[in-house]
């Protein structure tokens, strides 16, 4: 089973992508704040990164996480209009715009995971 950290500071937002990605038979585990999810070691197959948070940068956590091996690859997923942002987040992983939908964010995912995505043919 794969095993996907989540860092998603909405609650409903949270729980909405928590569920569509066990459904699809992924290992979640959520972190609410930047802090949570610094606090997971991992490892994890992925990382769900929100990008504008209370308490810190999701892209900075991400890059962290990346960096220690506490996550093997990030996908952004903010609703920030700032296209800054996108660029920074598109350097260290996918982003997909929260306007996409949470099924969206599944499918990428389920694209990044396939092994095919792995392989060189």
């Amino acid at each position: 089973m794969l095993r996907v950290l989540l860092l998603e500071d909405e609650p409903v937002m949270r729980r909405a992508i928590s569920r569509e990605l066990s459904r699809r038979g992924y290992s979640v585990t959520e972190a609410p704040s930047a802090t949570a999810a610094l606090g997971c070691t991992g490892p994890y197959d992925c990382g769900v990164f929100d990008i504008v948070l209370p308490d810190g940068d999701g892209i900075e956590v991400a890059e962290t996480l990346l960096q220690s091996g506490a996550v093997a690859c990030a996908v952004f997923y903010s609703g920030t209009s700032d296209e800054r942002i996108w660029l920074r987040a598109s350097d260290g992983g996918v982003f997909v715009h929260k306007d996409a939908g949470v099924q969206r964010l599944a499918d990428q995912l389920d694209a990044l995971m396939s092994p095919q995505s792995s392989s060189s043919g």
